[in-house]
């Protein structure tokens, strides 16, 4: 981390833009033809409230802030792309590198990709027009840090954020490695700031509808925007049951007939969990929120429940290229007929938003497409839960009553027992 990216970020204790260095050990790092002082270890304090904050692998932390449940899940999947990264495996790090689709299910095999890198969402929001070339960029809740890699090499100035302090410093050596500077921040959405309208661009690549409060997050991303800049954003829309059940058992059929001859031992760990804990938590509730604070130019829907079909088609006829490309055809045709047929149950969007002097003053495209069959799936599971919920209330009640209803025998019995020595003393 250079000195002078710290002078961008806040305090998250209070907000406060005065975080200094009291330790530092600096290292002079090579980029390409540039030489770069970077802080590999120390401490920032913040000079308003004393809060101090670690530097660990060139990587400014501030995970002592997030909660437990957050943490434990950055380290945990910091461990796993770490092993993977020991054998040589960079494709989740690296548009350059051949992905590996299927990495967390212990099958390494990657898939092919014409040109110097893969393509996709991300190179179309890094050249839409709202976004100034070469500007300085916030990449919001990064993983394994692909994209803001990607976004460095096109010329941007990119400082990235993510909860798993872990994965930050993986993403940051594996930068360093490739002659790429860029800076890697631990934090979440709640714990982060840079200086008002000192940010070109914020991309946001499947991360916003992992933020319980994006009201706030929005927010922040509006403060730290210059006029005219603009907020980049592919995300989960919805869930679609009937896709999910799709995916679910495209999975399942290639756990019982490709991927057993695939696997590799060292690869296969399962998580401990499938997702965070917040996955999710922000769902249908992104849209609403960008438009409140910025104007969005469009909003493109996709399905994504049959991505699978071509990389599984693909190992599946022993990897060959012309199987990849046939089988991605054959599913885009469809995925076309989709969108057409089932526009209400697109899974992503992908839109771009700019701030502007004035707030919008109507919303032209919140809440979107809703899937009828899974908006009812969750009515009816959210009704389920409340029976639960009443039924362990009157289960409580009754308890209540049948105490009660001992209680008054034992004093019941008690009179009568007083009325019978009386009666006996008489």
């Amino acid at each position: 981390m250079r000195r002078e990216t710290l002078d961008l970020i806040g305090c998250p204790a209070c907000m406060a833009y005065a975080l200094v260095l009291e330790q530092a050990h600096e290292r002079e790092l090579i980029y390409g033809n540039d030489q770069v002082s970077e802080i590999e270890q120390g401490t920032a304090v913040c000079r308003s409230c004393d809060a101090r904050y670690p530097i660990e692998g060139y990587v400014l932390s501030f995970a002592a802030r997030l909660a437990p449940g957050i943490r434990a899940d950055g380290a945990y999947w910091g461990e796993f792309y770490s092993r993977l990264y020991d054998h040589g495996i960079t494709g989740f790090l690296d548009t350059r590198s051949q992905p590996a689709p299927y990495l967390s299910m212990g099958v390494p095999q990657t898939l092919p990709f014409d040109g110097e890198e893969w393509g996709g969402i991300h190179v179309q929001l890094a050249e839409h027009r709202w976004v100034r070339p070469g500007g300085r960029i916030v990449d919001v809740g990064v993983g394994s840090g692909w994209s803001s890699l990607f976004l460095a090499r096109r010329g941007f100035e990119v400082i990235a954020f993510d909860p798993a302090l872990e994965l930050m410093q993986l993403a940051k050596r594996y930068a360093i490695s490739q002659g790429v500077f860029l800076e890697y921040v631990c934090a979440d959405m709640a714990n982060f700031g840079l200086r008002p309208e000192s940010v070109d661009a914020v991309f946001a690549l499947h991360s916003l509808h992992h933020v319980p409060d994006l009201e706030d997050g929005i927010g922040r991303v509006h403060r730290m925007l210059k006029p005219g800049g603009c907020l980049a954003l592919d995300d989960h829309f919805q869930d679609v049951l009937m896709l999910d059940l799709l995916r679910s058992a495209l999975i399942q059929d290639a756990e019982e007939r490709i991927f057993p001859a695939l696997r590799d031992p060292r690869l296969r760990q399962d998580p401990q969990t499938n997702h965070s804990e917040n996955e999710g938590v922000g769902m249908g509730q992104v849209l609403p929120a960008i438009e409140r604070y910025l104007h969005i130019d469009q909003v493109d829907y996709r399905h994504i429940g049959l991505d699978f079909v071509g990389p599984l088609f693909y190992l599946e006829q022993g990897c060959k290229p012309e199987a990849l490309q046939y089988a991605t055809q054959v599913t885009d045709l469809i995925k076309r007929a989709m969108k057409r047929a089932w526009h209400d149950q697109v899974e992503y969007m992908t839109l771009v938003a700019q701030k502007r002097a004035e707030l919008p003053t109507e919303t032209r495209y919140s809440p979107g497409p809703q899937d009828p069959s899974t908006a009812l799936h969750k009515r009816i599971a959210a009704q389920e839960q409340e029976l639960q919920r009443l039924h362990a209330v009157v289960a409580e009640k009754n308890a209540h009553i049948q105490r009660i209803e001992r209680l008054l025998e034992r004093i019941e019995n008690g009179r009568l027992m007083r009325l019978l020595r009386w009666a006996g003393g008489r």
